[in-house]
């Protein structure tokens, strides 16, 4: 169950990289075949790396027999089903044929890859349980906190200059980048306390909450920055990365936080 709930969750955020690789071959007007093509590719290339994951790894103490092992995947593109049933009753047939269709192949086609290479590779013995779910849970974790730096790096190497030389009729370049540097702040202090977290063991609470409220902040700076002209592009397209990455964050800190101790280890652990 906790797979099928990680993967929704996982699904409904890959529209994130698709408008990412979207957006770098954006044409002003009309939505050419370049911006769809990079779209579907950076949304296949998500979800395979995902269903790789979540099939690989999964969650300790579960396992899978011929029917649950499909689970996953359905969970998974169910979201871009979803969505592309709601495209098909609210928009024209040309939409549907041109955006729509490559959108659901594409989710099928990375579902498929990472549900196969996850295959190719032999599941941890029941002996080492208990080593792989505290592995997981340190992987989770240093994988949040690598996402963490690294938009607090976006953030002060490449958005931060941009604002601060924003010259457009609404620009306020001072406030943007004083905001900016909070964020920079917190970033790195919301990553200290997920390694933090890998020597201690406890939830990335903190992390879960606080990263996905900043990855709204970020794509509502992203859209405004849009409006500022094409000399804030490429910040704007920063942002939105960014934003993807603390949505990112949180997701592996909510299966961090899910990768709950299971008895093996339990019972494994020295007493105290």
């Amino acid at each position: 169950m906790k797979k099928v709930v990680l993967s929704i969750i996982l699904g409904t955020l890959s529209f994130f990289p698709f408008f990412l690789g979207a957006a770098l071959f954006e044409v002003l007007g009309r939505t050419s075949f370049r911006e769809m093509a990079a779209g579907c590719i950076a949304m296949a290339a998500y979800l395979a790396a995902c269903q790789f994951l979540v099939a690989r790894y999964g969650f300790g103490g579960e396992t899978e027999d011929s029917l649950s092992g499909w689970a996953s995947p359905i969970a998974m593109v169910a979201p871009v089903i979803a969505i592309f049933l709601f495209m098909a009753a609210a928009e024209a047939p040309g939409v549907v044929l041109a955006q729509g269709i490559p959108m659901v192949a594409a989710a099928c086609a990375g579902i498929l890859a990472g549900a196969l290479a996850a295959r190719r590779r032999a599941a941890p013995a029941p002996a080492r349980a208990a080593k792989s779910g505290r592995l997981a849970r340190r992987m989770l974790l240093q994988a949040g906190a690598s996402r963490l730096l690294a938009v607090a790096a976006a953030l002060a190497l490449v958005v931060a200059p941009a604002a601060a030389k924003d010259v457009s009729k609404d620009a306020m370049p001072h406030r943007a980048v004083n905001g900016l540097a909070v964020c920079v702040a917190v970033q790195a202090l919301l990553a200290v306390l997920m390694l933090w977290k890998t020597r201690t063991g406890k939830t990335p609470v903190a992390a879960g909450v606080f990263s996905p409220i900043l990855g709204l902040l970020y794509l509502a700076m992203a859209s405004d920055f849009l409006a500022h002209g094409p000399g804030m592009r490429g910040a704007a397209i920063a942002l939105f990365a960014c934003g993807g990455m603390d949505f990112a964050v949180c997701v592996l800190a909510v299966a961090a936080i899910l990768q709950r101790t299971d008895p093996a280890e339990t019972q494994a652990a020295p007493a105290r």
